[in-house]
């Protein structure tokens, strides 16, 4: 995670003359695991044992760990604006904000259960 974020700050900093900085520590990153005892905070859905660097099989997991900025529009990963989520809920996020992908998630689940409901069952 911590290796996938400096070589994100390091392709912003070649596009952008506001450089971004990642202060955040492995320690750091280490403790909000540890803290939302080995689940996404978001979802609370436990982490896989799939700690890799997000390349391979890792990248496409979707419960794996992703260091998640907070604030998308600060390209800084520090540890205040940064917390660690499941790579689903980061990349549905992707630059919105939470309440956003709460409201379409809460949509989708509603039209799934009308769907379920009706004789058709299709989305």
């Amino acid at each position: 995670m911590l290796g996938g974020a400096k070589a994100r700050v390091k392709e912003y900093n070649k596009k952008n003359p506001t450089k971004a900085k990642v202060t955040i520590t492995k320690k750091e990153i280490e403790d909000k695991i540890r803290r939302s005892n080995n689940k996404c905070p978001m979802t609370g859905v436990a982490f896989t044992a799939k700690y890799g660097n997000g390349h391979g099989p890792n990248e496409e997991n979707p419960w794996n760990p992703s260091l998640d900025r907070i604030d998308v529009n600060n390209p800084d990963y520090s540890n205040e604006n940064t917390r660690v989520s499941s790579n689903i809920f980061n990349n549905s996020r992707g630059i919105g904000k939470d309440e956003n992908l709460e409201s379409s998630q809460s949509i989708l689940v509603e039209r799934a259960q009308r769907c379920s409901n009706s004789s058709v069952g299709k989305l």
